[in-house]
Order: structure tokens, then sequence, then C-alpha cells
């Protein structure tokens, strides 16, 4: 896919359209996110609780970053800090960099950070209007396909980016439910608001 990419002259696009790039990457940041949450609250400004859990559900995705220095993937093109022009997909430096390796992830792919936090907000804003799922989703999509498009990640990066944000705010609903009162004492559960 990376070598596909590269030849059919996507990737040089999308390096020199920094607005489009952008763009097309903007549902991968928590900046969207954040706004995701407002305009939950100023819909449904009585249940501030689902806007809490757009702003909160998402924050699962951080745990790609700790992946991401685990396995020690580089991204395409790379190795290290340098260009190659040679595809690499199987070298790996666990924990690259030791303790302080954890905190500068730079050149690290696995899993898609954006689109690891696209498809978590997809999930969290799917959970509380069902009908839209399918626009979320397809969002979250164009996120992850951008960074395979561009050449920053692996095909594989996506696929982990959206197994782990999906499931990630699964996990942080089945959560939510146990340990998130309502106003009269009752939990909340973001999909039947009961």
């Amino acid at each position: 896919m990376a070598i596909y990419v590269r030849n059919s002259g996507v990737e040089s696009f999308l390096r020199s359209q920094d607005v489009v790039r952008e763009t097309l990457k903007a549902p991968g940041s928590y900046g969207f996110t954040a706004v995701c949450a407002v305009v939950v609250l100023l819909i449904q400004r009585p249940k501030w609780h689902d806007a809490l859990f757009i702003a909160v559900a998402p924050l699962i995705s951080g745990l790609n970053g700790w992946v991401k220095w685990v396995v020690g993937r580089h991204r395409p093109y790379t190795w290290g800090r340098q260009k190659i022009d040679e595809l690499r997909p199987f070298d790996f430096a666990y924990f690259r960099g030791g303790i302080s390796g954890m905190f500068n992830g730079s050149n690290l792919s696995f899993p898609s950070g954006h689109a690891c936090l696209a498809f978590a907000t997809a999930t969290a804003l799917a959970i509380l209007w069902p009908r839209g799922k399918w626009l979320f989703f397809a969002i979250a999509s164009v996120t992850a396909l951008e960074r395979v498009a561009e050449n920053a990640h692996w095909l594989s990066d996506s696929v982990a980016a959206v197994i782990l944000g999906v499931g990630g705010v699964h996990v942080m609903r089945w959560v939510w439910r146990r340990f998130m009162p309502a106003d009269n004492g009752r939990y909340v559960d973001p999909l039947t608001r009961s």
C-alpha cells in the first residue's frame, strides 16, 4: 500500500496541500472532540453527562502513545529519525529510547494517534446518537485513510487504531455506567439515558 500511495502521487499531493491535509486530519485532534462536546452540551443542555462523556471517553485513545513506545514501529520510508528510500515494515525498536522514549514518541507509527482519536470520538457520538453512526464513522474513516495516503502510517496502524479507539470507548462506557451518578443518584448510561 505504501508503495502504491507513493507512486500514485497521492502522498506528494497531500504533503504539498497543507490545508487539505490538516482538514482531513482534524477529526483526529482533541480540539475537534472538544468542539463536539460543546455542541452536545448546547443541544442537550440539561443532560450535561452526555457532553462530559464525549469529552472524556476518547481520552482512552491516549493509550496509543504507550503502545507506540512498546512496539517501536517506525513510519513508512523512515528509520529512526532518518528518511530512507526502502520500506522496512517489520523492523521494530521495542521500548525505543528507554523510559525517556515513552514521553518522546517521534517517528513512531503503531497505532495511528489521529485515527484512534477520530474513531474514539465517532464511537462516543454513535453511542449518544445511533442514527448518525454512519456519518460519524465515515468522517473518522477519512482521517484514518488520510494517514495512510500521506504515508505517515502503515495500513495496519490505522486498523489497530480503529480497534483501540472503538474498544477503548466501550470500556470507558462500561466504567461510566458503574461510576457516574446522575443528579438523582442513579447511574447514567449515555445510550439509554437511564
